[in-house]
This record gives structure tokens, sequence and C-alpha cells, in this order.
């Protein structure tokens, strides 16, 4: 299990096993937040201040080897969404994020209820198929 924590006075991301015991691995080096496992099984990745990090890893004998963390991208906005602000694709090697307008969150509005989204999505790509055939 990732985590992140302010035990060493600075907001960083460890690694714990679930369900325990073991031993307990701190893998971010320059404060962390948010961390998302690789699907693949190989890869932890977080955000450090505006940058997104992936640290390789390994486990051997019941104990987590990381890697030398790596930047992927730098310069994104400091977004804090109560679900996270991306998530890691299947492959990971792509990534969902939020999008800023201008560089700032737009306000949050009321709860929206939609109904039937499922034939409203239907007509979305029906008329973006036609819109391809052209």
């Amino acid at each position: 299990m990732a985590y992140a924590s302010p035990e060493s006075g600075t907001v960083q991301i460890y690694v714990v096993p679930f369900p325990g015991p073991g031993g307990k691995w701190q893998t971010s080096t320059g404060g962390g937040r948010d961390a998302r496992w690789s699907k693949n099984g190989h890869e932890l990745f977080y955000l450090s201040g505006t940058a997104l990090i992936a640290v390789p890893y390994t486990v051997e004998k019941n104990s987590f080897q990381p890697g030398q963390p790596q930047k992927l991208f730098e310069d994104l906005f400091e977004v804090r969404a109560p679900l996270g602000s991306y998530d890691v694709m299947a492959d990971g090697q792509h990534f969902v994020m939020f999008q800023l307008n201008g560089g700032r969150m737009a306000a949050p509005s009321g709860p929206s209820v939609v109904l039937n989204w499922i034939d409203q999505t239907r007509q979305l790509v029906a008329a973006g198929q036609s819109d391809a055939a052209k």
C-alpha cells in the first residue's frame, strides 16, 4: 500500500505491505502526494509540487526495492481534487488529468443529474461516426 505522510517533517510517499507485517519504504525524495500504482506492477506514480514522478520498483523476498524517481511531466498545475487530480491508464503510458482554464480551476457548481445518459452517449457516438464518414 502506498500513502502520503508528513512523519519526516515533509509530506512524502511511503510503501508498506498490506496486510502487514513488514517494512516501510520511503519512495519520494522531494515531497509527494496522490500516489498511484501502475497496472503492470512495475511503477509507482506520485505528484511532487507541479511534477508527475514515476518510480520503478521490484519486490524481492518481501522487500520493496524502489528505483530512481524520474520526472515524467513538469509544470503541471497544482490541483487538489477530492479523489485525486490524475489517474494512470492500464497501459502505464497514458494519464488522465484535470485541465485548468487559464491556470485556474472553475468554481465548483452544484451536483448535476443526467437522465438518459446512455441514449445521449449513443447519439454523440453516432454523430461522431457520421462526421468521420464525410
